[in-house]
């Protein structure tokens, strides 16, 4: 199955006006690139395959929205729109929305605020191209792990709050049914793996295997997220994340991860891969952690 191809629409017959669509609570994310690009990235609350229509305003207004694109997403919920202008010359903010066009729901509006540093963007940028240009990064996919939506009824406890089934397959055991958004395309440079023993004093030992890498500043990365190598099928667990801020921009995010093995609820998110060969060669090397830490 190859990306989703983003098809430009004749606005004339494109537009849903407000009386077409149900508000949403849902979460949407937007934020800046670089100087040129911004990202959009939404979260519902239950994973949904459905066509989306995005759009963008300058004002925030239900009449000045116009929809940059029609696709479908199969599980990918994150847009970038290469029209945006975040320079300094920009006044005020760019407003955008996606709208689910099955269910005739809309999700935001989320502002994206610009005039950036020019320096912290053109760095960002660089990174994208050493990620995407086959120098460090390779490409895999990245499932955010759902924070909200209706919880699992299989394993969530309602008296105690908390999941009382430690493997759970209907939520992958995150709590919430469908456990994970994804897959969304990303390109990620990963380092030397560490193998460790950890022994368990009440049964056998058991090694962990992690590794430190790093992506560009679109998508945010948290953790708890699983990223899956296609070519290997290895998956990994995001269990620490940094970011490097430039003059208050994000320029790369740098994260720890460590392996799962097949016995994982986890596992059942190849089947959502979609059929992917790399063609090209990466270079994995070391890096460092930097940034400050954050979490969703």
């Amino acid at each position: 199955m190859a990306d989703p191809i983003f098809e430009q629409l004749d606005l004339r017959f494109s537009i849903l006006y407000p009386e077409d669509v149900v508000p949403s609570d849902d979460l949407i994310e937007v934020a800046p690139i670089d100087m040129f690009n911004t990202g959009v990235a939404w979260y519902p609350k239950s994973p949904t395959f459905e066509p989306v229509l995005i759009q963008k305003s300058e004002v925030g207004k239900d009449y000045d929205f116009v929809t940059l694109a029609q696709f479908d997403p199969r599980g990918n919920t994150t847009f970038t729109d290469s029209t945006a202008n975040n320079s300094f010359h920009r006044l005020g903010s760019e407003y955008y929305r996606v709208i689910l066009l099955d269910s005739k729901q809309v999700i935001g509006p989320g502002v994206s605020v610009g005039k950036l540093d020019p320096m912290g963007a053109e760095i960002a940028r660089r990174h994208n191209v050493r990620l995407s240009g086959g120098q460090e990064g390779r490409k895999m996919f990245i499932f955010p792990r759902m924070r909200q939506g209706v919880r699992c009824p299989k394993c969530w406890d309602t008296i105690l709050k908390k999941r009382s089934n430690s493997r759970c397959e209907m939520c992958a055991n995150t709590g919430w049914i469908g456990g994970f958004y994804g897959p969304i395309p990303l390109f990620v440079a990963l380092g030397t793996e560490s193998t460790a023993q950890v022994t368990d004093l009440e049964g056998p030992s058991n090694s962990k295997t992690t590794v430190q890498g790093w992506v560009s500043n679109f998508p945010a990365i948290y953790s708890g997220d699983v990223i899956i190598d296609p070519e290997g099928h290895f998956i990994w667990e995001v269990t620490g994340v940094d970011v490097t801020l430039m003059k208050r921009v994000v320029v790369r995010q740098t994260f720890t991860v460590e392996r799962m093995t097949q016995d994982d609820e986890a596992v059942d998110l190849l089947k959502r891969l979609p059929e992917f060969t790399s063609k090209a060669p990466s270079l994995h090397k070391e890096i460092k952690k930097r940034g400050t830490q954050r979490g969703r």
